[in-house]
């Protein structure tokens, strides 16, 4: 057999070469990144539907309004945050928004920026009585998390307050992360700042609201933003929460779906006299994986981190409407949680002006960002939430039996009162 000619050798290294590359490695140049500037103005839409006791606490309602919202009164709320940031300073920064006509708030919303600080005389320092010679704070907090007739191993964590004045914190304090939002505008992130409500503009906004249509910004430090909303990005439907009692001791809550719900949260929490004399306080929430506390999900969410939270079991999925609270919770409550919430997480909006350029060498130019979030929440006070009791479902053989110690123990709904009563003094 003759050798190959020293072509053929070369052309079968070339052809090696480009295989082991993979196909067309050595035709394409390196891509390059996409050069991008701006924002120049960020806006961030925050519209929220509520119902129940909750709703009445975040307008700022009196006891009048929160005492109203727990015995059924005055229906759906829904709310606005209008936050506008600008790379200029109008000093002062003020804009307007018109709105659609469907908003039913007028023709326009006018956002504000927060008032110069004026200096002030230094006032003297008052002497703070020191706290009493051996008076420590004192109490538990039990941490549960999940739906289902029992709570699942490792439950409760438990807080122990007093031990935490002292800087020892229990060993298995572990608990998924939560992404939430982060960096929006504000005053001590942008130059230029502006918001609705403000000190001199805080209309309320009508339940029968609507965002849908064509919405224009213009202000003094920002260039103009028009944006359209759709239905699929108008407020969210209102919630209800109903509430039954199991005879196993567990409690059953339900929920209708909201069209554009992505998946909720609930949390509860409870009080009960625990050692000592001293008060527990309950903390329960629905995810499945171990989750401390909970908070943190009561607000919006992005709807990228709503479905990994979904895949993660700490949001439950859209298509769920129900929800059982294990007994051992109640029963470190006191046999029923004081206080529920339940939030739906919604879409979101995003528009950015102008669109990207296809062409990666042309540098994007951003002249404004737009961003709209949604959610839908509301809240339950023991037996007391009025939407709540109307529509709670009859299950009166499941009821589970009570003694004589019962009928005397103070109920949920007189302990709410009398709490009220303390803050607001009447």
């Amino acid at each position: 057999m003759r050798n190959p000619a020293p072509q053929a050798v070369a052309g079968m290294l070339v052809l090696g070469l480009s295989t082991l590359a993979g196909p067309g490695a050595t035709a394409q140049p390196a891509a390059t990144a996409q050069k991008v500037t701006g924002p120049q103005a960020r806006y961030w839409v925050s519209a929220e539907t509520g119902t129940g006791m909750s709703a009445a606490a975040m307008q700022g309602g009196g006891l009048g309004s929160i005492m109203g919202a727990m015995f059924g009164g005055g229906g759906p709320r829904k709310t606005l945050r209008l936050e506008l940031g600008g790379q200029r300073d109008g000093n002062p920064s003020e804009a307007v928004h018109t709105v659609p006509g469907g908003l039913g708030m007028g023709p326009s919303l006018t956002l504000l920026g927060p008032e110069r600080a004026v200096a002030t005389p230094e006032r003297p320092e008052r002497d703070v009585p020191e706290m009493q010679r051996g008076e420590r704070p004192k109490g538990r907090m039990l941490f549960f998390w999940g739906c289902g007739e029992t709570a699942g191993p490792g439950q409760p964590v438990i807080f122990d307050i007093e031990k935490m004045a002292d800087g020892v914190l229990p060993p298995n304090m572990r608990s998924i992360a939560v992404n939430g939002y982060r960096g929006g505008p504000g005053a001590g992130r942008d130059r230029g700042y502006a918001d609705w409500p403000n000190r001199r503009h805080s209309e309320a906004v009508p339940g029968g609201a609507s965002l849908v249509g064509d919405h224009l910004v213009q202000g003094n430090f920002v260039p103009d933003i028009r944006f359209a909303v759709g239905a699929p990005h108008d407020f969210m439907e209102p919630l209800t929460l109903k509430r039954a009692a199991n005879a196993s001791g567990s409690q059953l809550l339900g929920w209708n779906r909201p069209a554009s719900a992505l998946g909720y949260f609930v949390t509860g929490m409870g009080f009960k006299e625990g050692p000592g004399g001293a008060n527990d306080m309950v903390m329960w929430n629905s995810s499945t994986a171990r989750l401390l506390g909970g908070e943190q999900l009561n607000t919006f969410l992005p709807p990228a981190e709503t479905e990994r939270l979904v895949k993660a079991g700490v949001v439950l999925p859209p298509a769920r409407t129900e929800c059982t609270v294990p007994r051992e919770v109640l029963a470190a409550a006191g046999g029923d949680l004081m206080m529920l919430n339940l939030n739906a997480f919604g879409p979101e909006l995003n528009v950015v002006h102008p669109p990207r350029p296809q062409d990666a060498r042309v540098t994007w130019e951003q002249q404004y960002h737009v961003r709209l979030r949604l959610r839908s929440y509301t809240g339950s006070v023991g037996g007391m939430d009025g939407a709540a009791a109307a529509q709670r479902p009859e299950r009166a053989d499941e009821a589970p039996a009570r003694d004589a110690k019962d009928e005397k123990a103070p109920k949920p709904a007189d302990a709410v009162k009398d709490l009220l009563k303390g803050i607001f003094g009447r």
